[in-house]
């Protein structure tokens, strides 16, 4: 199973909300950042499994995966968002 890349991008936000380096648990987990801006690029769910693992562990909120919600923007799925808006 993967995931639309650019998705994550909320998770980014989130990681760098509790002061984490979002960057190195990206790398960590064998994603490149940069695919947060590939309109194209798939991830393997492991490692987004392994990211907001990763983020849980360091943050020790147990609500950390529900606050990723304070950072999910509709521009975060692409066209698909945008149509969501205008519909």
């Amino acid at each position: 199973m993967t995931l639309f890349a650019p998705a994550i991008g909320a998770y980014w936000q989130l990681l760098e909300s509790y002061g984490l380096d979002a960057e190195a648990i990206f790398r960590e987990a064998g994603v490149n950042p940069e695919a947060m801006y590939d309109a194209g690029a798939r991830l393997p769910a492991k490692a987004v499994e392994t990211i907001v693992a990763q983020g849980y562990a360091l943050a020790g909120d147990p609500c950390f995966a529900l606050r990723e919600a304070e950072f999910f923007r509709p521009a975060h799925l692409g066209a698909l968002g945008f149509a969501w808006l205008a519909s």
